[in-house]
């Protein structure tokens, strides 16, 4: 698995970025924040389970797996849906094109 340091996680916000952008006359305050990406073909997903200081994760890998990829029958999943509201032009996957069967516990997980 991967082990995270002791403290914060920090994340770059792109809206500071838009804010600013918006101030400086290059957006109207109307104007929806919007940033469409043209995926098309198999994208290759992988997901990473995090587990807090007190060794909890909100479910095991083997339920994650089923509620992404449907690996074990959930018809209703983020595979399902990227395919779906892109037309089938999106398609996620599980299948990498390197090993990494000895680092998942289920797979995509």
């Amino acid at each position: 698995g991967v082990v995270l340091p002791p403290g914060n996680v920090i994340l770059k916000n792109r809206r500071r970025n838009l804010e600013r952008n918006r101030i400086n006359g290059r957006r109207s305050t109307n104007q929806r924040i919007r940033n469409l990406t043209a995926h098309v073909g198999e994208k290759q997903v992988l997901v990473v389970r995090v587990i807090d200081a007190e060794g909890k994760a909100s479910d095991d890998a083997q339920t994650v797996s089923n509620k992404f990829f449907g690996t074990y029958g959930d018809k209703m999943t983020m595979k399902s849906q990227f395919e779906a509201c892109s037309f089938g032009k999106l398609k996620i996957s599980n299948n990498y094109s390197i090993d990494l069967s000895n680092h998942l516990e289920a797979p995509g997980v």
